[in-house]
């Protein structure tokens, strides 16, 4: 199922042994603002979302996994779910495949295993999105020390195995309000014909009006702005359609 919305606010839902929380940065013990994940759910809902993007921080982290309750939000909202969260491997996909999301977005952790990713991006039925978590030229998954590509490289592969969409992360602007990296964007874009949504450091109405300017970026994850406050849905919501 494709979203032909020109551009699309994913508010995100990070989940954590089955509560909705905020990150600081990639540091999961560093996490605040508890709450129902259902209940955030139903207010994004309320409010005229049409995407979340729901993380599931305990598979991501490999400290157990939110399934259950993924499941069930996903059950009982009236919106397309972009899931994520720790997908990098047959028994996590599959998983992701029987929550009933409508796209999954593959842990850039994948890339270990291209071999296999090439199979998935041939055969899924489902949409797939490839995290791409970059800091500097290189890809490294947030919460790890590893680097498990350089991205020019990677993003040349990764189109030629048929990837159809990117999400897109400067692991240095994740959860710290600065805004995206408007350049690596510009970058991407230009390298790749497939569709880019943003995703790290949007912090205001500014941005995501930057991010509708930049062709090939057609969507943006929106997370630790709503949160705190510092951008209301609602607003984010309205300018772009």
């Amino acid at each position: 199922m494709t979203d032909t919305t020109p551009f699309t606010v994913l508010p995100a839902i990070d989940v954590k042994s089955g509560k909705s929380v905020r990150l600081a940065g990639a540091d999961i013990s560093n996490s605040s603002n508890e709450a129902d994940p259902m209940e955030v759910a139903h207010e994004f809902q309320r409010m005229g979302a049409r995407w979340i993007h729901l993380v599931d921080l305990d598979l991501a982290y490999g400290t157990g996994n939110n399934t259950k309750l993924i499941k069930e939000i996903i059950n009982n909202v009236d919106m397309k779910v972009q899931l994520s969260g720790g997908i990098k491997d047959e028994e996590s996909y599959q998983l992701s495949q029987e929550s009933g999301c409508e796209r999954i977005n593959m842990s850039c952790a994948a890339l270990e295993n291209f071999t296999w990713l090439s199979s998935v991006l041939s055969s899924s039925e489902i949409d797939i999105s490839v995290a791409l978590d970059v800091d500097g030229d290189q890809i490294r998954p947030r919460g790890s020390d590893s680097v498990v590509g350089e991205i020019w490289s990677t993003l040349h592969r990764l189109d030629e195995i048929g990837c159809q969409r990117y999400s897109v992360t400067d692991v240095n602007r994740d959860g710290n309000l600065k805004g995206p990296n408007f350049d690596l964007l510009k970058a991407i874009t230009s390298r790749t014909k497939m569709p880019i949504t943003a995703s790290g450091g949007v912090a205001s109405v500014s941005d995501l009006t930057t991010l509708q300017n930049i062709p090939g970026v057609d969507g943006a994850i929106v997370g630790k702005a709503l949160y705190t406050g510092a951008m209301k849905l609602s607003d984010a919501l309205a300018a772009c359609r």
